[in-house]
């Protein structure tokens, strides 16, 4: 059933055209009905496909005398004019003239990670790094209905001459170093999205994040752009201060490993670790998404704290260790409390996001409730959902379940496969399919014979690994089958924490957070694993041609990190063709040298 959003938007649009849709009526004009207002909400993708293909029909048969102004408020709110779609942000971004576009082609995930922010009613946002005001320009004329874009700009970047006058906009001195300025920020908040451009000063980056996260309004994204300085070698300098990072550097030195410190805190859930923290008000972090160059740090909404379960105080061997470990890195001087709970129960709706949620709730599977992977599942395979032909492999203990709410999530599959990994037959009361895309195969887990089975139904669009075996027969598949996605697909890797399943101990759970992958091949964790594969995404920016931890990792484009769950994005051709330029050689290499050969030391043999 249509929403009101929708239905108020046909009714602006008919109003706009002139144009009777009623079934049976015939062509011709309507009464000069008011217009609707402005329409603050978005239309979910289904509603805006719906009202262009009405659109294109009415082409027509529109008569010319349009009402003045009148698809000037469809085109604002709804992401349509009468001929064309809004410019996309890698448009905007290469006529804006920064250097997101020309040096770094940030489009690569800007595109995905601020889309659901285009339209926000009254967004504010902050830019740390100001520079001369083209990326302000560009973030002007992205954002629809903006209230606030400040830039932050220190000593000689406060020269604008390249920004456009608009009272939206405007630029402060500051020092994004000093709590002052941070102080100064958080009065004018709380904001939509903050990106850090600033210094690039590992130790300025984390003081401006634990200063600001606490003004990032509920669902808000935090980025940080150009992690190359963390890579940079020991004495390097930038606007004259001295670096003192490298690949694998301690916390206090690399913002990239204290951002992993921070990341693990999604675990805890599933590690039924209820005090893990590292930055005060992380109990209200959802997701920590890597990018080449970059990094993304998304906020609960409110709906979506109050869905998250509490964990067990049981306290877990080896945790309390990293924990002060973690902490004591943290900066000085910036205590904010933690985000008060919120329990609230949200309720199904039609939106895309909650698409998923509804589908999973039918399958009355505690076990899947318990782990809540909708908040991340409703944003990863929502592209994925109505595609034609799309392919499905899970590998797990319960696929029979699984298969069920796949087989009832995607629209138009070709092949939905299940490998159970016990070898043993779900139970008939599973294997109740609505579509005949849907297949199970039995097989041991890691086993060669099964990944090429996998192999030979290929290629897949998205892999599930449930996590119901050890950490090294996990990397074993996720080493055989990376290969087999298609260009954009997602792996997916659940219960990071590995506690979800009775034949991993605990014990092993506390591991997977404090190991430091510097371990044989079946010891070393997962976390550590991805961690490792993940600092492959800065291989162009450092100029390093040579570093690569997995096979294949050169088409990793991005690495989402959620509560208990990671999903791994394959590049697509458009991704690889923008961002493939490697710049020059600026690393350590033998740091570097000896970092690629520990990594690589407990990789899988296959």
């Amino acid at each position: 059933m249509a929403s009101w959003r929708f239905a108020r938007a046909l009714v602006l649009y008919v109003t706009c055209t002139r144009t009777a849709f009623a079934t049976g009526a015939s062509q011709g004009q309507l009464s000069s009905a008011p217009t609707a207002g402005p329409i603050d909400l978005l239309l979910n993708r289904a509603e805006e496909a719906s009202l262009l293909q009405i659109r294109d029909a009415a082409k027509q048969t529109r008569e010319t005398s349009e009402k003045p102004g009148c698809w000037a408020t469809l085109a604002k709110h709804q992401e349509l004019t009468p001929d064309k779609p809004l410019p996309s942000f890698a448009e905007l971004e290469k006529s804006s003239g920064s250097d997101k576009w020309w040096l770094h082609h940030y489009e690569v995930v800007y595109e995905r990670w601020l889309a659901p922010y285009r339209h926000a009613k009254d967004l504010t946002m902050i830019e740390i790094g100001a520079k001369h005001g083209s990326s302000l320009n560009l973030w002007n004329a992205y954002f629809t209905n903006p209230r606030l874009i400040l830039g932050l700009a220190y000593g000689d970047d406060a020269d604008t001459a390249e920004l456009k006058e608009d009272a939206k906009v405007t630029v402060h001195r500051g020092d994004q170093s000093k709590q002052e300025t941070m102080q100064h920020l958080m009065s004018l908040g709380p904001w939509d999205v903050i990106i850090d451009d600033g210094s690039h000063v590992p130790r300025h980056v984390i003081f401006s994040l634990f200063a600001l996260w606490k003004s990032i309004k509920p669902g808000g994204l935090y980025v940080i752009e150009d992690l190359e300085t963390n890579y940079w070698p020991k004495g390097d300098t930038i606007y004259g201060y001295r670096l003192d990072g490298g690949i694998g550097a301690e916390a206090n030195s690399s913002a990239v490993t204290k951002l992993e410190q921070v990341s693990r805190v999604l675990l805890r859930h599933g590690l039924g670790a209820a005090g893990m923290s590292v930055m005060p008000g992380d109990d209200a972090l959802c997701s920590v998404e890597w990018g080449p160059n970059l990094v993304a740090l998304r906020k609960c909404t409110e709906e979506q704290k109050g869905h998250i379960p509490t964990p067990t105080k049981e306290p877990l061997q080896g945790l309390q260790r990293w924990l002060e470990e973690a902490t004591a890195s943290n900066p000085q001087n910036v205590a904010l409390p933690a985000a008060a709970p919120d329990n609230s129960i949200p309720t199904c709706t039609s939106s895309e996001d909650e698409i998923f949620a509804c589908k999973l709730r039918e399958l009355q599977s505690p076990e899947w409730t318990r782990r809540l992977y909708e908040r991340d599942y409703g944003r990863w395979l929502s592209h994925f959902r109505s595609l034609p032909g799309v392919k499905v492999a899970e590998l797990g203990k319960q696929v029979g379940l699984t298969m069920r709410l796949w087989d009832s999530y995607f629209d138009q599959p070709s092949e939905l496969l299940g490998v159970q990994r016990d070898g043993k037959a779900p139970s008939a009361s599973f294997m109740q399919f609505r579509s005949p895309a849907v297949s199970i195969y039995t097989g041991e887990d890691g086993n060669m014979d099964t990944l090429q089975h996998i192999l030979s139904r290929g290629p897949w669009d998205v892999i599930v690994d449930d996590g119901s075996q050890p950490s090294h027969r996990r990397i074993t598949c996720l080493f055989g089958l990376w290969r087999s996605l298609k260009p954009g697909g997602l792996y997916i890797l659940e219960s990071m924490g590995g506690d979800a399943w009775p034949s991993l101990s605990r014990q092993s759970a506390a591991k997977s957070i404090t190991d430091t992958g510097n371990a044989t091949a079946e010891e070393v964790s997962l976390v550590s694993k991805l961690e490792q594969i993940k600092q492959v995404l800065m291989r162009y920016e450092i100029g390093n041609a040579q570093m690569t931890v997995m096979p294949g990792d050169g088409d990793l484009c991005t690495m989402d990190w959620g509560m208990n769950i990671v999903a791994l994005r394959k590049c697509t051709a458009e991704n690889i063709q923008a961002g493939k330029h490697y710049r020059p050689e600026h690393f350590d290499r033998q740091l570097m040298a000896h970092w690629l050969s520990r990594a690589t030391s407990t990789n899988p043999k296959l």
